[in-house]
């Protein structure tokens, strides 16, 4: 019988790990962003990549450790997720 719920395995969905700056950088750096020297505050380096002729820039913290949430929101206004092309596993296989 097609159609049921338990006809299918569940897909496993991919956990991210947990990443550090150095890491975040690293992978920044290879989809095309570079740190602009002179631009963020203090605690803050801010990085920028052309994206179709536009220019989508983040602040990215210099703390060792970073929230989930964090590098979610520098992915997405970089324009590096899911749906600009680039998935999980090749994000965080280049960190």
């Amino acid at each position: 019988m097609s159609g049921l719920k338990g006809d299918r395995k569940p897909k496993r969905k991919f956990k991210p790990p947990s990443i550090g700056t150095r890491e975040l950088v690293r992978a920044l750096t290879h989809y095309g962003a570079e740190e602009k020297k002179g631009r963020g505050k203090g605690s803050h380096a801010l990085y920028e990549r052309m994206v179709s002729g536009r220019r989508c820039v983040a602040p990215v913290p210099r703390d060792s450790d970073l929230a989930r949430g964090t590098i979610d929101a520098i992915r997405r206004q970089l324009k590096l997720t899911h749906d600009d092309g680039v998935s999980d596993v090749d994000f965080y296989g280049h960190a």
